[in-house]
């Protein structure tokens, strides 16, 4: 059963039961005050017979109780609303008017009177209400009983029941009309939902639920959106993963697959034919530096598992003593290369790891020296903004396009792939020191123009490690 279906039902039940109880609530309650009325009026009657015979026999008026009373009764008539009435001794009528009685009444007790309903079905079923009372006379005692007349009040109640049951009906048919379109617009976002879901297991995960409730489906339908996009976030980066991953494979592979044909080669010359000694140290040279080749590539794969799984032993060190130290180490490497190096700093300490730090700085220096297609310069200047330590390398090389920046970081990845195996490179120095600057709670950034050079900046946070 549909959720719409069971709010509905639910409304309509509940709508059911308030009206009915409601409904039969008021008409009882207003037929029991008619009742009430009707009793209390017959015992007003009541009163004024007893009270008026009193009167007469006290004022000696009524020698003969019996034609006193039906005097008394006949002077009564108009006043007192009554269709029958009796008067009795021991159980035997004095006198009588008309025909309607219980069929049985119980005899009353000194003081007391009895009350009673009943009902007759002569022609059309009527209700009356007898009142017996006992009344003491001198030394005799008798008993008075009163019939009134109830029935419209009976048909009162009828005529309410009916009317009150078009009421329910029609009210009952609005209710539940209501009811459908409410419960429709209730989970009219609900089958939006229902419908985005399935949207999105098919694929679609741009789907989102527009609402503008407060409620809290509204609320559900907000945190449904929020969910698909920290979804579709969460594939996008996991589809980027894949491809990093392809690509780290697909280069992984590329450069294996050179130093391996090298190796095997020149083994298989050495194995399978005679060779000169000159011959023979030629290719056991390049089978000797292809196989270091391969083992730097290891090396570096190694360090930058390391990298990712390890966290640096950091201390107090004196960035401008580090960058100073670097800079004297690479310059007579950059000078054989006709590049000049500035250095340019600021007095400060950083909580770092200096040996990896010194590395991350040696391969910026070592990759500008590769940017340059002939004598250049190349500046290394360390300040202090906004409370974060800065490190940049700036050179006046070949520059990058916009479109490779963002991918200087994966392991193997080249921006010049044939000049960068030619100057031995694997392309895993960056994807290495981005993993080292990020582990020291900081970040590089590239700022490049092709052409001009590249500034490469290491930026450690103040207080992120």
């Amino acid at each position: 059963m549909k959720f719409r279906t069971k709010i509905l039902l639910a409304m309509v039940w509940l709508l059911s039961v308030a009206l009915g109880v409601g409904g039969a609530f008021m008409v009882e309650h207003s037929f029991s005050g008619a009742i009430a009325r009707e009793k209390n009026a017959c015992r007003e009657h009541y009163r004024m017979i007893v009270s008026a015979m009193e009167l007469r026999i006290a004022t000696g008026s009524g020698e003969n109780s019996t034609e006193t009373w039906q005097d008394t009764m006949e002077r009564l008539e108009t006043a007192v609303d009554t269709v029958a009435w009796r008067l009795t001794r021991d159980g035997e009528v004095v006198l009588q008017a008309g025909e309607t009685f219980p069929e049985s009444t119980p005899e009353p007790g000194e003081n007391q009177q009895i009350l009673q309903v009943f009902h007759t079905h002569e022609g059309k079923k009527t209700a009356y209400i007898s009142l017996s009372g006992g009344i003491q006379m001198g030394e005799e005692r008798m008993v008075l009983t009163l019939v009134t007349d109830v029935s419209d009040v009976y048909r009162e109640r009828e005529s309410m029941l009916v009317s009150f049951q078009w009421v329910f009906t029609a009210t009952l048919a609005a209710g539940a009309i209501f009811s459908f379109f409410l419960a429709a617009a209730l989970t009219g976002p609900l089958r939006k939902m229902s419908s985005a879901a399935r949207k999105m297991a098919e694929g679609d995960l741009g789907v989102r639920i527009r609402t503008r409730s407060k409620d809290e489906v509204g609320a559900l339908a907000r945190d449904f959106n929020h969910m698909a996009d920290r979804l579709q976030s969460n594939i996008r980066a996991m589809e980027e993963t894949v491809e990093a991953q392809e690509r780290f494979m697909g280069s992984f592979a590329h450069e294996l697959k050179t130093p391996m044909t090298s190796i095997i080669g020149y083994a298989d010359l050495l194995r399978g034919q005679e060779m000169n000694a000159r011959d023979a140290q030629e290719a056991a040279n390049y089978i000797f530096t292809e196989g270091k080749r391969l083992e730097s590539l290891s090396l570096k794969l190694l360090s930058l598992h390391l990298a990712k799984n390890e966290t640096p032993d950091l201390e107090w060190v004196e960035v401008n003593r580090l960058v100073e130290r670097t800079a004297k180490k690479m310059r007579p490497v950059l000078m054989q290369s006709g590049i000049r190096l500035e250095c340019r700093t600021t007095p400060g300490k950083w909580r770092m790891d200096a040996a990896l730090m010194e590395s991350v700085l040696t391969n910026l220096l070592d990759n500008a020296r590769k940017a340059m297609e002939k004598e250049g310069m190349v500046a290394m200047l360390l300040d202090y903004p906004d409370g974060d330590c800065r490190i940049r390398v700036i050179d006046n090389g070949r520059g990058m396009p916009p479109e490779v920046i963002s991918h200087l970081t994966e392991a193997f990845y080249r921006v010049d792939k044939s000049r960068s195996r030619a100057q031995g490179g694997a392309g895993l120095g960056l994807s290495l020191c981005n993993e080292i600057v990020e582990y020291h709670g900081g970040e590089l950034q590239f700022e490049s123009i092709e052409g001009k050079g590249t500034c490469v900046s290491v930026i450690l946070k103040e207080g992120a490690v």
